[in-house]
């Protein structure tokens, strides 16, 4: 916005600080750019100073309405925010049981914000009056998207969760099988296209998984509601005996490619990342050709 000489703007140097109000004395002509600003209040003595454009926000005779709306603002920036699960338990099921073209979390400092982009259909699929969705004092409509805080994105997951709990289930399931086969064989990984290659053994993997994958998938379980707090404990010493397990198995099978028995090995190999199960397609050839591309694994010459 351009600024003239004899204007007079509202001031603060930080997003904390009271406003002040200040008149244009001059805009300087160096880099970065600045401008002499006199601050008006008698308690700065006639003080002048050369700040930057960008402390000064909002035309001082605009000041009223441009305050009400950054309190606002900052108030849903500060309003009680998810846990990391919780939110990155949100990053998964959002997408599934609202839609991207509806809605998404926020991603620019507003965590655990919902934002609104097509009301109607927001509200057709709850099934709740506009009030119920609309009604927190926090929440914020504007240039056509509507911002709503956890409190109420938890309750919008809540109810809509359930609903769509076999698609979740299949999503959660693909991802633990996959962190299932990391924690037997470890895997590689780049941090960019022509980096070096890392590889992370199986172990540290399953203590990732563990620390840090099956608290989320468990919270998304306890938003189908699919598990009493038995289930779960159960649920992850299972998992954990079966990562162990599968260590296990893959050292042995490892001993004995060194004690040259490839061939044998690697149907063992095969056979232990490759199960029998009740998923579609799970165990056939085109989870086989995705295990290939994932594992590297590639047939011997001399099988």
């Amino acid at each position: 916005m351009t600024m003239n000489i004899g204007e007079r703007w509202a001031f603060r140097r930080d997003r904390t600080s009271r406003w002040a109000e200040v008149q244009i004395k001059a805009v300087g002509v160096k880099r970065p750019p600045r401008v002499r600003v006199e601050f008006v209040e008698d308690r700065f003595e006639g003080k002048t100073e050369w700040v930057s454009p960008s402390r000064l926000e909002v035309l001082w005779d605009d000041l009223p309405a441009y305050d009400k709306r950054d309190r606002r603002w900052r108030a849903l920036k500060d309003a009680p925010r998810p846990t990391q699960v919780e939110e990155r338990a949100a990053e998964i099921v959002v997408p599934l049981v609202i839609g991207s073209e509806v809605a998404t979390l926020s991603w620019t400092g507003y965590n655990g914000a919902l934002v609104v982009y097509d009301l109607d259909a927001l509200l057709a699929v709850l099934s709740w009056p506009a009030d119920v969705l609309l009604g927190d004092e926090l929440t914020i409509v504007e240039d056509g998207e509507t911002w709503i805080p956890w409190r109420v994105t938890r309750s919008v997951i809540e109810e809509l969760v359930p609903r769509q709990a076999t698609q979740i289930f299949q999503k959660i399931e693909a991802r633990e099988r996959d962190d299932q086969r990391k924690s037997v064989t470890g895997y590689d990984f780049r941090w960019t296209r022509n980096s070096e290659l890392i590889s992370i053994p199986g172990e540290v993997a399953a203590r990732y998984t563990e620390k840090h994958q099956t608290p989320v998938f468990d919270q998304v379980r306890r938003w189908i509601g699919s598990e009493t707090s038995t289930d779960r404990d159960e649920l992850v010493e299972l998992r954990r005996e079966v990562a162990r397990l599968g260590r296990l198995t893959q050292r042995a099978i490892n001993k004995v490619r060194e004690l040259r028995s490839p061939k044998f090995a690697d149907q063992l190999e095969h056979e232990l990342l490759n199960p029998p199960g009740p998923y579609p397609g799970y165990g056939e050839d085109s989870d086989r050709a995705a295990f290939k591309s994932m594992y590297h694994w590639v047939k011997r010459e001399d099988d």
